[in-house]
Formats: structure tokens, C-alpha cells, sequence
């Protein structure tokens, strides 16, 4: 793991993870840790998709495509300020 003192340099986050996916608890883990040092963080789950969803909203994972839809959003708004 990165230092604190290196975490805490880090950009704005926004972490997405499979409710069911193996690295689950270390997403929960990376997010505690960035907003305990400040760092704005957002964390959302996504109900029983599988690890790695996000590439597969071109295959017809509806859940998917909306993730992809937010992580625009969110960029847009990062960058927009």
C-alpha cells in the first residue's frame, strides 16, 4: 500500500465495485482511507456484476453502460470546476 503521506496528494476519487466482486473490501479499504485524509472520495456499488463490469456495456450489461454514463458525469463535473 501507498503511505498516507502519498495518499493524501491523490485527485478527487470516485471508486466503482461489484457488490459481489473479489476486490471489494480493498475498494472499501483504498475510499476509507482517502476521505480519513481528506481526500474527496466517492464509493459506489454496483449490485451482482461480475469483477471488470465496467467494459461491458457494449454487451448488453444495461448496468454497465449507466456506470460508464456516471463516470462521464463525474469527469465532467472534475473538470468543470
Amino acid at each position: 500500500f501507498a503511505s498516507d503521506e502519498i495518499l493524501g496528494c491523490f485527485p478527487p476519487n470516485l471508486i466503482f465495485a461489484s457488490s459481489t466482486d473479489p476486490l471489494l473490501d480493498d475498494s472499501v479499504v483504498y475510499h476509507t482511507r482517502l476521505t480519513r485524509l481528506g481526500v474527496e472520495s466517492e464509493l459506489r456499488a454496483v449490485h451482482n456484476m461480475p469483477h471488470a463490469y465496467w467494459g461491458l456495456g457494449t454487451a448488453g450489461f444495461p448496468e454497465a453502460k449507466q456506470v460508464q454514463n456516471e463516470c462521464k458525469l463525474w469527469l465532467h463535473d472534475q473538470f468543470s470546476r
